[in-house]
């Protein structure tokens, strides 16, 4: 399954996480955005301050949205090379839950949770938004 999702070999896994870890955060930081917000016009703000996220707390939504996923990705990945059937069960099943949660996790926050703030976002005080200010000059 890891393979499939392009996750690449075990030994990888580290280096895509820190590389996804690294952009996530320092997007955030850096621009309140990552490229696929920006496309949509969303942004990344602290909720107390309104203004973009510190690197402190954009790495903390990266290492909450990031880490469980990838490190459920990762044993998976370890599990499903063992020879015995169980560990190739578990192996193939714990991604796929990690992703199932990660959707979970989303459509509960913007069903029952006030402000629609996942669990990343409430673990490091910020929120997505609607853009509100356009650059200057724009028609």
């Amino acid at each position: 399954i890891a393979k499939q999702l392009g996750a690449g070999d075990r030994e990888e896994m580290p280096v895509i996480f820190l590389a996804l870890l690294a952009y996530q955060a320092l997007a955030v930081a850096r621009w309140g955005r990552t490229l696929g917000k920006a496309v949509i016009e969303l942004e990344v703000v602290d909720v107390a301050t309104s203004t973009r996220p510190s690197l402190a707390r954009a790495t903390r939504r990266a290492l909450v949205m990031l880490g469980i996923p990838t490190l459920a990705l990762w044993v998976g990945m370890v599990l499903g090379q063992s020879n015995d059937l169980a560990g190739e069960i578990i192996g193939t099943a714990l991604p796929i839950m990690a992703i199932l949660v990660g959707f979970t996790l989303l459509f509960h926050a913007s069903i029952r949770i006030t402000g629609k703030r996942p669990v990343w976002d409430r673990a490091a005080g910020t929120m997505v938004r609607y853009r509100t200010t356009r650059p200057t000059g724009a028609l």
